[in-house]
């Protein structure tokens, strides 16, 4: 599977970004990927890839991918998850969710160390995960919230 992520700076597509993506596995909320380096697509602005073949295809995944400190955090961060349909080599996108992802407010717990998804109410959560750095140790971020 090939992961895919998009970046804009002030509005404008961005190739000169060094993207870093992690990814959690749902089944048991553990990291799958920590800050591992994606590849910017040649000839097309903006967008960059990561070959994600080495994760199991039996599982979903939810993705954060940070875009870097040189963009504002409204453009920064990139989320997905990966669904996977009775023919596990094709993979599918819950639209809704992803668009709840991408759209409503986010939060980083300190004290627990975890990323919360909200709903469209914008303070009911609808995900939580742990977050790791690339050592699998646990660690927050100092971004705290975003807002929409």
């Amino acid at each position: 599977m090939f992961i895919v992520a998009f970046f804009r700076k002030n509005g404008s597509p961005i190739s000169s970004l060094t993207p870093l993506l992690s990814a959690v596995k749902l089944n048991d909320n553990t990291c799958a990927l920590a800050s591992v380096s994606m590849t910017a697509v040649n000839g097309l602005a903006g967008l960059y890839f990561y070959d994600a073949s080495a994760l199991d295809d039996q599982y979903e995944y939810v993705f954060m991918v940070d875009g870097g400190a040189s963009l504002q955090d409204s453009e920064r961060y990139v989320f997905g998850i990966s669904a996977y349909t009775c023919d596990l080599s094709e993979i599918t996108v819950d639209s809704e969710i992803s668009r709840k992802i991408n759209s409503n407010n986010w939060r980083i717990d300190k004290t627990n160390k975890q990323l919360i998804f909200y709903d469209d109410d914008q303070t009911t959560p609808i995900y939580t995960f742990d977050l790791y750095d690339e050592r699998g140790k646990s660690v927050v971020n100092p971004i705290e919230r975003r807002r929409v």
